[in-house]
């Protein structure tokens, strides 16, 4: 019965949908694809044999339905809104970062501890998490200083400058690899396109260089990215044939290999909604692999776990819901857009960012607000003026 009830609701909503996209101009159609991902999720629970983590997997994925669903649906007063809500985010993610300061520098002066770094800084969430939002934000402030995106003077700009800046000792401070690789990625290609658009090349160049410089700093002075380098070094290969190893890029390694594996044992179909981290655990422990089973890690892939969970069906679904508005996003010049779907996708694949509400909801609603967003007004770069 419950499966026929699931059943049920996926065609009751895909035809609900189906008959109001006629309506719907074609960048809400792209919201289809999130919701058939999800939907998916649900006709995956038809062959899982792990029925409740089906279902708390569907809990926590359930923002990947809501989001599209309200864009769709509602007239939301935030679609005209949109540099309000990426200011709102900006300060949020400011005060956040602040009051992890202080509270490092209480902890520090006072206790003695030190917690300037890594899981210790990062007292909200997983420092993965919290890089990717940061990044985010620099990629919002480095939009806001290059384009016209509201009526800003130069005094504002300055202070846009000294938050990117800031968003960047942050991120090395929080030591994560993918952050600083991600955010230094980001900034590269944003500067590298206005060095080939833009005719004052000395304001890019002396940004290029900065980032340059910072990343380098990065890599001499941040443990963790030095500890990256050992081990991708001569050691390597020794170093990923340890199945003791609970080291974030060898466990990874060999997490993804056992993954593959699976996955081409369950091509069409996979294992099933809620069967993943149960078949994982199985394989790591008959594989020896005690790092892993024993921290009961997941793939750390978000592509590879869709195609090892639904199958071929499930992974594409995930490419589509990325390739789609990012092709929308080149050919309307849809700056921000464009560097959203990049920091995403970057973390998608080293990291299962569905797993978590931290990587659900960030994702679930920009990209929605992203795709619904009247580009023509808002944020089109090649644009000489804006309606914000």
């Amino acid at each position: 019965m419950p499966y026929l009830i699931g059943i049920w609701i996926v065609c009751w909503i895909s035809a609900t949908l189906l008959s109001h996209f006629h309506r719907e101009s074609f960048n809400n159609k792209i919201l289809l694809l999130p919701v058939l991902f999800y939907l998916f999720h649900i006709l995956g629970m038809i062959w899982t044999t792990k029925y409740w983590s089906g279902v708390f997997d569907l809990e926590v994925k359930f923002s990947i339905l809501l989001f599209p669903l309200a864009f769709i649906f509602l007239t939301p007063i935030y679609k005209n809104k949109l540099k309000e809500i990426l200011f709102a985010f900006i300060a949020g993610n400011l005060i956040v970062s602040l009051f992890c300061l202080c509270r490092a520098a209480v902890l520090y002066f006072v206790y003695s501890k030190p917690s300037f770094f890594y899981n210790e800084l990062s007292f909200f969430g997983h420092p993965s998490y919290f890089s990717m939002y940061l990044t985010f934000c620099i990629i919002i402030l480095y939009y806001m200083i290059t384009r016209k995106f509201g009526n800003f003077n130069y005094y504002t700009k300055i202070i846009f400058i000294a938050l990117i800046l800031y968003f960047c000792i942050f991120i090395f401070l929080l030591s994560s690899r993918a952050g600083i690789i991600c955010a230094f990625m980001v900034l590269f290609l944003m500067i590298t396109i206005d060095i080939i658009r833009n005719r004052k090349l000395l304001p890019s160049i002396v940004w290029l260089l900065i980032s340059i410089g910072l990343f380098i700093i990065a890599l001499k002075y941040n443990s963790r990215l030095q500890d990256a380098e050992k081990i991708m070094g001569t050691n390597g290969k020794s170093f990923y044939s340890n199945k003791e190893t609970t080291e974030s890029i060898g466990v990874r390694y060999l997490i993804w290999q056992t993954a593959f594996d699976i996955f081409k044992e369950n091509l069409i179909i996979g294992v099933g909604t809620g069967d993943v981290k149960a078949v994982l655990l199985k394989n790591y422990k008959i594989l020896g692999m005690t790092g892993a089973y024993g921290n009961k890690l997941n793939v750390h892939n978000q592509f590879l776990e869709s195609f090892f969970g639904l199958g071929i069906p499930g992974g594409l679904l995930l490419i589509l819901v990325f390739l789609v508005p990012f092709i929308m996003a080149i050919r309307k010049r849809n700056f921000i857009m464009i560097f959203f779907l990049l920091t995403t996708g970057f973390n998608f694949l080293i990291e299962s960012m569905l797993n978590t509400q931290a990587g659900v909801v960030f994702f679930s609603f920009f990209l929605c607000l992203l795709i619904s967003a009247p580009y023509d007004n808002i944020i089109t770069i090649n644009k000489k003026t804006e309606t914000i």
